[in-house]
């Protein structure tokens, strides 16, 4: 395996030109993370974008800050941090750089009410498959024109095209307090869950971790006004409720944002985006081993052994869509597959930024 570790933009540039004129696969990561989201990469030479590091424009008051694709997530967290400022998607991995996440979309806990990785993407300098550099979006969203390509460029997982600069935007972090509920069977703790988020308490955290029976609230904002939504809660519809200790809830929000330290790794693990009102569909129908709701049931992360067809099939049925982050064995279709006129339109866009198809090839899709 050949590796290369730009420092540049230019030597991104060189090396994508050169892989081009030769019809060299290219294997685009950056700390390499999340290799195992999705198929192995057809190519026997790695592109790592983690030598281009270092945020090179923050602007405190306009929260907004720019960054070099390899920059350490947890480099950018301490800088925004010093502002008391934030991401607000909420990605999870300290290992994991700053382009990784977005072309990822790894998306938290607070995604239901802040938006994902796609929603805070202003902009980004990118090379196509050809060696060709382009700058998308802007700095600002009124300044933001022309195709919407951040919206394209998060999960891509690099199969376009090499981000080496973003552009995003933060919020301020705020007061925070964590509810629990002890002891809720799965259906009352959903039918909670999806009733806390139609109510004007604003949450930023819906999770039920089917291990513990813990149910979750997350309040966030000004001290005054999280302690009397905290109150109100607390008397109408999570009676019962404890609040928990800051660094315990803390915690649980970033396992849940990682994922894998939930589960045990001897068993297939999936995760379902489904509407709500689906979830004890779902898990009825799947019968896990292990699970957690996420998103007041809109995300589901299930511990199971079965057949990819089966799981897509259903999953779509009851409105949603599937993905694999880990399996016991190999499965034809990690993504949710395609129907005949979207993977047309995917291969379109494919063709356009990777006319050759050597970044990430069979990365999402086969072929692709």
């Amino acid at each position: 395996m050949r590796i290369l570790k730009p420092e540049t933009d230019d030597e991104v540039v060189d090396t994508i030109t050169q892989a081009f004129a030769a019809r060299t696969p290219l294997c685009v990561e950056g700390n390499g993370t999340k290799r195992t989201l999705g198929h192995a990469v057809k190519a026997d030479t790695v592109l790592k974008l983690s030598g281009l590091t270092g945020i090179t424009m923050y602007e405190p008051d306009e929260m907004v800050f720019t960054a070099r694709a390899g920059t350490p997530l947890a480099e950018v967290d301490a800088a925004l941090a010093k502002h008391s400022q934030m991401l607000a998607f909420e990605p999870a991995g300290a290992n994991a750089t700053i382009g990784g996440v977005v072309a990822a979309a790894v998306n938290g806990p607070r995604r239901f009410a802040a938006g994902a990785a796609r929603d805070h993407l202003l902009g980004f300098t990118g090379v196509n498959g050809k060696g060709e550099r382009f700058k998308a979006g802007g700095r600002v969203v009124k300044n933001v024109t022309g195709y919407d390509l951040p919206k394209l460029a998060a999960g891509s997982f690099g199969t376009l095209f090499a981000m080496t600069e973003l552009t995003l935007r933060a919020l301020p972090r705020t007061t925070t307090c964590v509810l629990a509920l002890d002891g809720l069977e799965p259906g009352p703790a959903l039918r909670l869950l999806r009733g806390v988020a139609a109510s004007p308490f604003d949450p930023t955290g819906l999770s039920y971790i089917a291990a513990k029976q813990l149910s979750l609230i997350r309040l966030e904002g000004q001290a005054d006004g999280v302690a009397a939504r905290r109150d109100e809660l607390c008397r109408t519809i999570a009676r019962g409720a404890r609040v928990m200790d800051a660094e315990e809830g803390a915690h649980l929000f970033r396992s849940i944002g990682e994922v894998f330290p939930l589960f045990s790794p001897s068993a297939s693990l999936w995760r379902m985006s489904i509407p709500p009102t689906a979830a004890e569909a779902a898990i009825n129908q799947f019968n896990p081993k292990g699970w957690v709701a996420d998103w007041a049931g809109g995300l589901l992360l299930l511990e199971f052994d079965r057949k990819d067809a089966n799981v897509h099939t259903v999953v779509k049925a009851l409105g949603g869509h599937a993905t694999a982050l880990r399996t016991t064995a190999y499965i034809q279709d990690i993504f949710t597959p395609l129907d005949p006129a979207t993977f047309a339109l995917t291969e379109r866009i494919k063709d356009a930024f990777d006319p050759a198809r050597l970044l990430n090839p069979g990365r999402m899709y086969k072929d692709l």
